[in-house]
């Protein structure tokens, strides 16, 4: 989730899914806040305490959300339209047990585009708009490579031959492993792995229908909220 805030960056992302939780009757402002108010766990640059005392007292006089977000986008309550901010938002949903609210927004972000019609001008579903993100996003790369990256272990490491076996038994990409290795103890970033990845030089790790089985791996391995920060 937190690769479609990066993609989206003018976006409230973090705000739009407390706004919607708040208005569904599922979470309240106040719990939210009092989250807040903790930015060693959530990392909050700018503490966004003020601005959520004032979100409050707007919808107790009946503002609603959609309005709540006009205001917003006019310069008002600006601690909680930063960038920066959105994230440990998002995080802040999650711990609250409502990180499915989270999904849903950033699914139906215009700006993002996953929310397309099939050919039979059937709406896809949210789980797969989910899996085209993942998909087309190198989500699996990407979480393999934080993993690797958190835990200072190779990737071949994160990746074990028989796991990497039962994924891919008829092409595994233990070469494309040890490429990566050599990346890493190279100074090469994950971004700069991802971009190379995506110019070829990664076609197994890199193709869309790998990515899934890739964040498979990782939640068996047990990195499942690792996946979550990608």
């Amino acid at each position: 989730m937190k690769e479609a805030i990066r993609l989206a960056p003018e976006e409230p992302i973090g705000l739009k899914a407390i706004l919607r939780a708040v208005e569904t009757k599922i979470a309240k402002v106040e719990d939210i806040a009092v989250m807040a108010t903790r930015p060693e766990e959530f990392n909050l640059p700018a503490e966004p305490i003020p601005d959520m005392a004032a979100v409050s007292t707007l919808m107790h006089e009946g503002v609603t959300c959609q309005e709540i977000m006009t205001i917003v986008n006019s310069g008002e309550l600006p601690s909680l339209k930063l960038p920066e901010n959105q994230w440990p938002l998002v995080q802040i949903m999650d711990k609250l047990g409502h990180s499915a609210i989270a999904t849903q927004v950033i699914i139906q972000e215009p700006k993002l585009n996953l929310v397309t019609a099939q050919i039979s001008q059937v709406p896809i579903t949210v789980n797969e708009s989910m899996d085209k993100f993942i998909s087309t996003q190198a989500i699996g790369l990407r979480a393999l490579l934080q993993v690797a990256t958190q835990k200072a272990v190779n990737v071949s490491e994160v990746a074990t031959i028989d796991k990497t076996q039962e994924l891919f038994p008829s092409n595994p990409p233990t070469a494309e492993f040890l490429k990566i290795d050599t990346l890493f103890k190279s100074g090469v970033t994950i971004e700069e792995i991802i971009t190379m990845g995506a110019t070829g030089n990664l076609p197994i790790l890199t193709a869309p229908e790998t990515q899934k089985a890739l964040v498979h791996l990782m939640e068996e391995q047990g990195f499942r909220a690792t996946v979550r920060q990608v």
